[in-house]
């Protein structure tokens, strides 16, 4: 009795670590769901494309440029953000292509409607220069475009290798404000010929993985605008001629501001926790064995009672 003990207790000790490490492999194995609320599609330039993947929006060292396209139309009528969580994985090592800026990303606006076929050399200078935020991280020690205008990347953005892009549109403005990183980079004005079309990305030399794309619109304005609109004072009137003095009443207090309402999150890409039920099955295997085992020790030690009652 004593050895079969042993041999359970030495087969439970070598199976459970087991079973631990398979399920922490499985874990690991799963890449995390690519998080956006909106359709992606590639459009393809002089034969090079993005990959639309389960994880997100990936395209690697290209020697030109690539373009993903979102369903999302703008026309600025409407305020918004566009938000992006971006890995980039590597860059081409070459001088030449750095210094002259083929290396870059852009995140803008104002992709044409099209079949793939539509993006030519001049649609592709406006959303380098003018849709909206063009970084080229090893042209002249890092510089980044917005509105046509180049300027120096701050010291935090020269070697980042992940980016946290957010556009943000202020439609009682007409007014689109960029940031990387939590760093304001700059502003420009909505220009219908420039920036209504669709939200896109454009790249080159890189090898990227976009893991979010998340778009939230603000039909009632931005919570900054929203709160602008009601702290602002109103104008009084001004009589024409001088009336007397108005008579001294109670004071009443003033009503107290109300707070502007939640704004629903987006959707779209969030994991579930009911996704993957099915499990790992080495686990369930290893766990069955374990159960074998112990139902045919309990069987053992049932037949071995019951043997001994019988020699009484």
């Amino acid at each position: 009795m004593k050895r079969i003990t042993t041999i359970f207790l030495s087969l439970l000790l070598v199976l459970l670590p087991v079973a631990a490490f398979a399920q922490n492999e499985s874990d690991a194995a799963a890449p995390a769901a690519f998080e956006t609320n909106l359709k992606w599609e590639s459009i393809t330039y002089e034969g090079n494309d993005f990959e639309i993947r389960s994880d997100g929006l990936y395209t690697d060292q290209k020697t030109n440029t690539v373009f993903a396209r979102s369903d999302k139309y703008v026309d600025g009528t409407v305020s918004f953000t566009m938000e992006y969580e971006v890995d980039i994985l590597s860059v081409v090592n070459n001088a030449y292509v750095q210094e002259e800026g083929w290396l870059y990303y852009t995140f803008g606006l104002g992709l044409p409607e099209g079949d793939g076929s539509t993006i030519n050399d001049s649609v592709k200078g406006v959303l380098f220069y003018r849709s909206g935020v063009t970084i080229m991280p090893k042209t002249r020690e890092g510089t980044y475009v917005i509105a046509n205008t180049e300027s120096g990347l701050p010291e935090e953005l020269l070697d980042a290798t992940h980016l946290s892009v957010e556009i943000e549109y202020e439609a009682s403005k007409e007014l689109l404000t960029y940031k990387v990183n939590g760093v304001e980079l700059d502003a420009d004005y909505f220009e219908p010929e420039v920036h209504e079309g669709f939200i896109g990305i454009e790249t080159a030399w890189t090898e990227m993985l976009v893991t979010k794309a998340v778009y939230t619109e603000y039909p009632d304005g931005l919570p900054s605008e929203q709160k602008k609109a009601t702290v602002e004072p109103q104008p009084t009137e001004v009589p024409d001629e001088p009336t007397d003095a108005p008579e001294v009443t109670e004071a009443v207090p003033a009503e107290t501001e109300q707070p502007a309402s939640d704004v629903p999150a987006a959707t779209g890409g969030e994991k579930k926790s009911g996704d993957n039920k099915s499990g790992n099955p080495a686990l369930w295997i290893i766990l069955s064995v374990v159960a074998v085992i112990v139902i045919a020790l309990i069987i053992i030690l049932l037949l071995k009672k019951k043997k001994g009652a019988g020699r009484k």
